[in-house]
């Protein structure tokens, strides 16, 4: 793996940077001449930050062949990259796919709303908590518990952390899997299935924008029976295993923006303004 060494350097101005982010703003990668990196630490490919991406909003929208993206993550990783003086590099990938770029070393770090586990943490490198994801179903009945999905054919992506649980709560036979989260809206408004899983923001914004009132999303409520499935986890950036410089820099990157407001600012441009969210789970 090549990674380059970068000087390290005091950023001119962290915080005018974290408050300048904004989730709508498609942010340019282009390295500025005579940047000053906040960082220091190796990347994949030298200059270029790669982050394998589970392309949908609200997580990441890529644009211009992966040069610019909208989105939390997107929003997030953009500014990462300029602080770090870096151009960013994003591929939109099938979930599987991108889960196995970052754990075979093909890419810098992973977008897409990806929870910290303890068995991700074996493979992936994981940082400190961003924010706190809330589950959720969207069905058109309004199935608002996992005890009302038994019996139902549930819809997820794949190689999320829901398919495991969800095989476990309502058969494996009952859970069809997903390359993406509008794949499975796509089933789920042709009735092929009977609700998505997935996080309560993406959900809820993906409902949103296909203009379909009979489309309900539902939070999950804590259920100790489901609790895989209901108590929500921490959202992180997942990056390549081993880079301990990397996850330093994402650490105090992390830190800033939480500080500035920045996170909650972000979260809410995407519907995302319960309190809940900010708040760490532990």
């Amino acid at each position: 793996m090549n990674r380059s060494t970068r000087t390290l350097a005091l950023a001119a101005s962290a915080a005018l940077a974290a408050l300048s982010l904004t989730a709508c703003t498609q942010s340019t990668t282009t390295v500025a001449e005579g940047c000053t990196p906040e960082w220091k630490f190796g990347t994949i490919n030298e200059g270029k930050f790669t982050v394998a991406a589970v392309g949908a909003l609200p997580y990441v929208d890529i644009k211009d062949n992966g040069a610019t993206a909208d989105g939390i993550d997107g929003a997030f990783y953009t500014e990462f990259a300029k602080r770090a003086c870096l151009t960013l590099e994003i591929t939109q990938l099938g979930g599987p796919a991108a889960v196995a770029a970052v754990t075979e070393g093909r890419s810098d770090a992973g977008a897409g709303g990806w929870v910290a586990t303890a068995e991700r943490g074996k493979s992936i490198g994981q940082t400190d908590p961003v924010w706190r994801n809330l589950n959720g179903i969207a069905s058109t009945d309004g199935l608002d518990s996992i005890e009302a999905l038994k019996g139902k054919t549930v819809g997820t992506v794949a190689g999320s952390i829901y398919v495991e649980p969800l095989g476990v709560a309502v058969g494996k036979d009952a859970v069809k899997q997903y390359q993406s989260i509008d794949a499975a809206f796509q089933d789920l408004k042709a009735g092929r299935i009977d609700a998505v899983m997935g996080t309560a923001v993406e959900l809820g914004y993906q409902a949103k924008v296909r203009g379909e009132d009979s489309l309900q999303v539902k939070t999950l409520e804590p259920d100790t029976a489901n609790a895989a499935l209901t108590d929500g986890g921490n959202i992180n950036f997942p990056h390549t295993k081993g880079n301990t410089e990397l996850t330093a820099a994402l650490n105090s990157y992390i830190k800033d923006i939480q500080a500035h407001g920045t996170v909650a600012k972000v979260l809410t441009e995407y519907g995302a303004d319960d309190p809940r969210y900010t708040q760490i789970s532990k």
